[in-house]
């Protein structure tokens, strides 16, 4: 009885920390599914564009100081902060894509005002691929995402915007048909 009683404390000490472990990485993942924003969870379609909601890292926004290296699109660009190189997406707005009608108009317009500029951005968080998401400052202080959507070259991405001024500034360039809002079907 004493070898069967030596055999099942040790066949349970192999047991717990294997189970314990067990345990501890279902709990980290739970919390890591639910942690993360509902969006950050879905596939976007080829047509949504692919930015997210806030990451779970980030807290206030941060103002960040910037020199525009290279515009990618009309949303998204390349900046120098500190000596490293850095992506940026516009929060709130979406610009038509490489290929779509007024993609190559919103990326010259964007080029037109930012490139080799200093901006100040209001960075909210990052997005799935580590872009840093935020409102960049032109350096007469206009917003970026207000310029592109008053002149019809990007959509309110009401999604992730709750901002009623891009709302407004829409509305006016759809009603004069500025830009996107001169086609068939924007």
């Amino acid at each position: 009885m004493l070898h069967r009683s030596h055999h099942i404390t040790r066949r349970s000490f192999w047991r717990r920390p294997v189970l314990t472990l067990l345990i501890l990485a279902a709990g980290a993942i739970l919390v890591r599914l639910t942690d993360r924003p509902t969006a950050d969870r879905q596939v976007p379609s080829p047509e949504e564009p692919t930015t997210t909601s806030v990451s779970p890292r980030s807290t206030a926004p941060t103002e960040l100081h910037a020199t525009v290296v290279r515009v990618l699109d009309g949303d998204s660009f390349i900046v120098r902060i500190d000596g490293a190189e850095q992506q940026v997406r516009l929060q709130g707005v979406d610009c038509p894509e490489h290929g779509q009608p007024f993609g190559n108009e919103a990326k010259q317009f964007t080029r037109k005002l930012i490139l080799h500029k200093h901006l100040t951005i209001e960075a909210v968080g990052r997005d799935r691929y580590d872009r840093i998401l935020g409102h960049p400052r032109l350096p007469d202080g206009r917003r970026l995402g207000y310029e592109l959507v008053r002149a019809g070259m990007a959509w309110w991405y009401r999604h992730y915007s709750n901002d009623p001024r891009l709302g407004e500034l829409e509305a006016e360039a759809r009603r004069d048909k500025r830009g996107l809002w001169r086609d068939a079907n924007p």
